[in-house]
């Protein structure tokens, strides 16, 4: 799966390469130690994985510099860590068949719909050009019309005819 490899670029100088994943994911050479007391302290890889393959790294490098005060460790310390990234596939896919589901069922009501508003309307003029009566749904709405009451005061004269 992995290789480093370790190499004296110069006198004092100190590299390592690393090569991931059959050399698909390699670093270039990393100077592990430059000869004048600046040393590596870590490497951090961070690989980023999907259906079952490694499709991306990124490394960072921790060098004893003024954080570490010129602290140089006895070992160098590499860190994995993995991420793992949704497959684009089976996310296509996913989305595929509920658009496809949707777009059907959609087409499925509407020819629902359409089709029974045909069927009433076929059936109304069938019984029209018949003589056929309609039935009491098949009745043309009538629109309520509204009118204000009227209050009529009874006059006197009508007061002496009921009295009559």
């Amino acid at each position: 799966m992995w290789l480093w490899c370790v190499q004296q670029l110069t006198r004092e100088r100190t590299g390592r390469m690393f090569s991931f994943a059959n050399d698909q994911f390699v670093t270039p050479w990393i100077v592990v130690s430059d000869g004048q007391g600046k040393a590596l302290n870590s490497i951090v890889f961070q690989f980023t994985h999907a259906d079952g393959a490694i499709v991306g790294m990124k490394w960072e490098l921790d060098y004893n510099d003024g954080e570490h005060h010129g602290i140089i460790l006895p070992n160098l310390i590499v860190v994995y860590s993995w991420e793992e990234r949704a497959s684009t596939t089976v996310t296509f896919a996913v989305n595929t068949v509920f658009l496809v589901a949707t777009i059907f069922t959609l087409a499925t009501f509407s020819y629902i719909i359409a089709m029974d508003d045909h069927s009433v309307r076929y059936d109304i003029a069938m019984r029209k050009k018949y003589n056929i009566p309609l039935t009491a749904d098949q009745m043309p709405k009538q629109q309520a019309t509204t009118r204000p009451i009227e209050v009529v005061q009874p006059s006197s004269a009508s007061m002496d005819m009921k009295q009559n």
